[in-house]
């Protein structure tokens, strides 16, 4: 029987990072009996696969989409599809009904609570409207990783369920892309051509800052219109990349919120996500040294660029 590989993040694990390298390098995998399939594909993610589990969708469409898939993957040995959307399904059973003629592995990548709550939230001002501070979006937003393994546990059983670790100084290789295929026990696979950047950095600095203020005078659909302009920035220039660093006080308290999900993690499953931090090391937000100069290049390359949202951009640097 072929093996499937459902990788389902989480997000902020390198998700965007090891599914880039699974499309760029899709013909050569193919190669070695390894199919990364172009059916359900949104920015180089199996995101589509969603379509067919929602109750609403049509027979007529669930029938052609798996006749798709079932000729693309004909003979293939392995088969790996990738979506993090998929993770917090509340059934997963109504996923992999649909693929009874494979053996289902199920991975998931979690990281320290904190480190993911923290990413989770700079990813959410970059990418949408939040405006909120991290205190307020942690306690609405924070994530516990044991019922979500549980749920997969119990469509597949605890046999076919990988947990990495996304700690950078654990992973093999320090990278996402070696630790992946050497925990589908196909190691020789990492060293296929890398191409492009990091699609989804963590903005930070005083372009997160930027952002976060210029999210009171944009929508939604604006941000993700121009979440690029802020990905080139980021990318441009050091000081707007990093984390948002936390003290030693929030930190500890944090810690506390999460500790049973962490025991629970290594009770049930022998998973060991680490010692926690005492504090979370971290760019400041603002970095006022470097504020006046900064909020104006964002500005000018807002009003190059965005100029829908020039207005918006000028609020900002008047106001802070």
């Amino acid at each position: 029987m072929p093996r499937l590989y459902l990788h389902l993040g989480l997000h902020k694990t390198g998700t965007s990072s090891l599914q880039r390298y699974l499309a760029d390098n899709r013909d050569a995998l193919r190669d070695h009996g390894v199919l990364f399939p172009r059916i359900w594909i949104r920015n180089s993610a199996h995101h589509d696969l969603a379509e067919i589990v929602d109750s609403r969708a049509l027979k007529s469409l669930v029938t052609k989409q798996l006749a798709t898939f079932a000729e693309e993957s004909a003979g293939m040995e392995t088969v790996i599809i990738s979506s993090e959307t998929l993770a917090l399904l509340p059934n997963p059973r109504s996923l992999i009904r649909y693929f009874p003629n494979h053996d289902v592995k199920v991975i998931l990548y979690l990281r320290q609570h904190l480190a993911h709550s923290i990413s989770w939230y700079q990813q959410s001002v970059h990418l949408s409207d939040t405006t909120v501070p991290a205190s307020e979006f942690l306690a609405k937003n924070g994530l516990e990783f044991s019922p979500v393994v549980s749920r997969w546990r119990r469509a597949v059983g605890r046999q076919n369920i990988l947990l990495g670790n996304y700690d950078r100084e654990s992973m093999s290789g320090n990278d996402i892309v070696a630790d992946f295929f050497d925990l589908i026990q196909r190691p020789e696979l990492a060293d296929l051509p890398r191409i492009g950047w990091d699609s989804n950095p963590s903005i930070g600095g005083n372009l997160f800052y930027f952002k976060r203020f210029l999210n009171l005078w944009i929508t939604r659909s604006q941000c993700r219109e121009y979440e690029l302009l802020f990905t080139r920035l980021a990318h441009e220039n050091n000081r707007f990349r990093g984390s948002l660093g936390m003290n030693r006080i929030a930190t500890d308290i944090w810690n506390t919120v999460y500790e049973h999900d962490r025991h629970s993690l290594q009770r049930e499953y022998g998973f060991d996500l680490g010692t926690p931090p005492d504090c979370v090391l971290g760019a400041h937000m603002p970095e006022m040294s470097t504020w006046e100069n900064d909020k104006e290049l964002i500005r000018t390359r807002i009003e190059e660029e965005a100029p829908e949202v020039r207005k918006a951009a000028d609020r900002v640097v008047a106001l802070c």
